[in-house]
């Protein structure tokens, strides 16, 4: 099973296109736990609208950050492969899919993949910018940011080893990467996810 945890903050006009995204996998053994981060907005209520078994609500009551969410979430999962999605962000049906099969095919512990970034005007750009390097990913890594968190998918070893930082509030993605590269394989999967 694959656990997808999505911390929410505030997010009542995007959640609900991220969880859909989530549910809408064409993998379908996986759970969706939205943890909602005290939002003050009606960010639960949206969620309680989604009739689907694999989704579980976890509301915070004091706001604490993506971070603390985002292990919140993990340590309430029950999957052997976590991933994370954004709550204002959309995943294409067959993401997690190509991304089991890579890890699975080449035995790494972490798989990340490329993204499209939307600017509000409506252009896009692909990212991470640069290809990596086989086989040096923390090099890569700690010469610049090359995954965001909804672009991974990981044994959840990865998760239990390193865990995200909750005294950090920008670049998280960054900094688990880099404390992931260190001690696992990761492999990157060239195409916007």
């Amino acid at each position: 099973m694959i656990s997808v945890v999505l911390p929410a903050y505030n997010r009542r006009n995007t959640v609900r296109k991220a969880v859909e995204s989530v549910l809408n996998q064409t993998e379908r053994d996986i759970e969706c736990i939205v943890v909602d981060d005290a939002s003050t907005d009606d960010t639960a209520g949206v969620m309680t609208e989604i009739s689907d078994s694999r989704l579980r609500i976890i509301r915070l009551t004091e706001n604490s950050g993506a971070c603390h969410a985002r292990n919140v979430g993990v340590q309430a999962a029950k999957g052997e492969y976590i991933a994370f999605q954004d709550s204002d962000d959309l995943w294409h049906p067959d993401k997690l899919q190509k991304q089991y099969d890579l890890l699975t095919a080449t035995g790494a512990d972490l798989c990340y993949c490329g993204m499209n970034r939307v600017a509000a005007g409506g252009s896009s750009f692909y990212y991470p910018v640069h290809a990596p390097h086989p086989g040096r990913a923390l090099e890569d890594f700690l010469a610049e940011n090359r995954a965001s968190t909804q672009t991974m998918l990981m044994h959840r070893a990865v998760w239990e080893a390193v865990r995200f930082d909750e005294t950090i509030r920008r670049y998280q993605d960054w900094d688990f990467a880099i404390r992931a590269a260190e001690r696992f394989r990761l492999v990157y999967l060239p195409e916007a996810l």
